[in-house]
């Protein structure tokens, strides 16, 4: 039994010294990566400041404003007012959509092209609106069918004139186009259209005879008034004041005073 414990004895000292006697492996670290790393942060931050240097060398301040367009309408001196505050940045770093957003707030402005022009200059190009139609007797409307409204309104001569309750632009808008179609047979166009509050409508013509629909659709009683303007009263168009056309079948007529003078005699 001594003999056996003698042995475990030694077997397990001998184990154990051939196993601290076992070496553990080395690391080994692969430098490739780092240094491919190292060379693109070189390379990046090379670029950086070329870039900064370059950036510093053709980054001049704004020295002129080009501002073109056909004015009839826009000040070009406020233009240049409204502009100037942006200028203050050099020639890279101004804010050229910042430009256009202010300058398309103007009522008379439709459209704001803002470029850069080398080597210093910021170039500026307006188009108008174009009014097609007077809307109301404070805004206009343009030939996309968009309402603006200037600061001050102006007269413009020959310029149709519609109106209509809040939200009735494009009805009214509409109706105008429509009843054009119909009169252009006889050469003749609504000067004035409107729609008051009841929705009674009413136009003066090209020739200066107004007319009275009423209220709902006033279509089928403009082709009415066709008829018979072409056959009865086209050769006296210019005795005629006003025309009502609220009958179901007919028209009433009431003339220029001046042939009620004659037709009196």
């Amino acid at each position: 039994m001594k003999k056996n414990k003698s042995k475990s004895k030694q077997n397990s000292k001998s184990g154990a010294s051939r196993h601290s006697g076992q070496k553990m492996p080395a690391l080994v670290i692969n430098p490739r990566p780092l240094i491919m790393l190292a060379v693109l942060m070189l390379v990046l931050l090379v670029i950086y400041y070329a870039q900064l240097r370059l950036r510093q060398a053709v980054d001049l301040p704004v020295n002129s404003v080009a501002i073109t367009g056909d004015f009839h309408y826009v000040d070009r001196k406020k233009v240049a007012e409204k502009i100037e505050p942006f200028t203050h940045a050099s020639y890279l770093s101004v804010d050229l959509q910042a430009i256009k957003n202010t300058l398309e707030q103007e009522p008379w402005i439709d459209i704001a092209s803002v470029k850069r022009q080398w080597p210093d200059q910021v170039a500026v190009w307006i188009v108008e609106q174009q009014p097609v139609v007077q809307w109301r007797n404070d805004s206009f409307i343009n030939a996309s069918g968009k309402v603006f409204t200037p600061q001050k309104m102006r007269h413009i001569e020959g310029l149709p004139y519609l109106s209509g309750p809040k939200g009735s632009v494009d009805e009214v808008l509409s109706d105008w186009h429509r009843a054009n179609e119909i009169l252009a047979a006889q050469n003749l166009m609504a000067q004035e259209w409107q729609m008051d509050d009841k929705g009674a409508k009413s136009a003066r013509l090209s020739n200066g005879i107004e007319l009275v629909f009423g209220v709902g659709e006033a279509q089928s009683k403009l082709m009415r008034f066709m008829t018979i303007y072409q056959r009865q009263l086209a050769a006296q168009s210019e005795k005629i004041k006003r025309i009502d056309m609220r009958y179901t079948n007919g028209l009433a007529v009431q003339w220029q005073p001046a042939a009620d003078k004659l037709a009196q005699q």
